[in-house]
């Protein structure tokens, strides 16, 4: 069985890993207002997604997303299995104006 510090260091591996892989990609614009920044490992346990909000964009992440929809399109992707699997938070951070506007966390015992 892994000590607690070499899982965390494996955790942070796989973390670091999905970063390197969407990292490419970004920014991401959604077209809606919302634009995917950028993705970070923090403390090797959470995989944080980076969101810039315009003035557009206010009302879909007030009202509309939310820790539901996130876990239901995840999974309708398959994206949490490897969450799941290593016990990796998913923490979605929504920016307006360099201000949090929104933060959602979701745990792997969530889905």
């Amino acid at each position: 069985m892994l000590g607690v510090e070499e899982n965390r260091r494996k955790v942070g591996e796989i973390i670091d890993q999905r970063v390197a892989e969407v990292k490419p990609n970004l920014p991401y614009d959604f077209k809606n207002g919302i634009i995917f920044q950028d993705v970070i490992n923090e403390y090797d346990i959470n995989q944080v997604f980076v969101y810039s909000v315009s003035d557009e964009g206010v009302d879909i992440v007030l009202n509309y997303i939310s820790k539901n929809q996130l876990i239901q399109d995840s999974k309708a992707a398959d994206a949490y299995k490897l969450a799941v699997k290593h016990g990796i938070n998913s923490v979605y951070r929504y920016y307006h104006n360099n201000e949090l506007l929104k933060e959602i966390r979701i745990e792997p015992q969530d889905y």
